[in-house]
């Protein structure tokens, strides 16, 4: 990622524009921008926060953090090394990693035992986006309507 516009990596364009948001903020402002934001491995459950502060010339420097760390059962969807299916692809959400199922969007766990995920099971493509009720606090953080 070094050498690379950090917008290049986000795969939606709601993503982008609420990094944008955040950045703009903490360009413009006194204290960092922070959120909480989940992290997770296939068999752990990681509760982050993020900082974004402003720096000279409009930079902005991006730190996180662990806040919790909680073991769980080991979510085989989560696994990168595992085969994924090219013709499934799921949407989960890049903050608190909700999946989108159908129109709804379930917590990470529950969406696996709903669309039995089970060992056999092909495992679905991911694709990162945010989850509605993750787009409005993040707005909200980022200091937007």
């Amino acid at each position: 990622m070094l050498g690379t516009s950090i917008m290049a990596h986000m795969a939606d364009v709601e993503t982008r524009h609420l990094y944008r948001l955040l950045m703009s903020r903490a360009r413009a402002g006194v204290h960092p921008v922070r959120f909480e934001y989940r992290c997770d491995s296939p068999a752990l459950r990681r509760l982050m926060e993020m900082r974004i502060v402003g720096q000279e010339l409009g930079q902005v420097e991006f730190r996180s953090r662990v806040l919790r760390v909680e073991p769980h059962d080991a979510i085989r969807m989560l696994d990168v090394s595992l085969p994924h299916s090219r013709d499934h692809c799921l949407q989960i959400c890049g903050w608190c990693k909700a999946v989108q199922v159908q129109s709804a969007w379930l917590a990470l766990e529950e969406a696996v035992q709903r669309l039995a995920l089970l060992a056999d099971a092909a495992l679905p493509q991911l694709s990162h986006g945010i989850c509605p009720d993750c787009s409005d606090r993040m707005t909200q953080v980022g200091g937007g309507p």
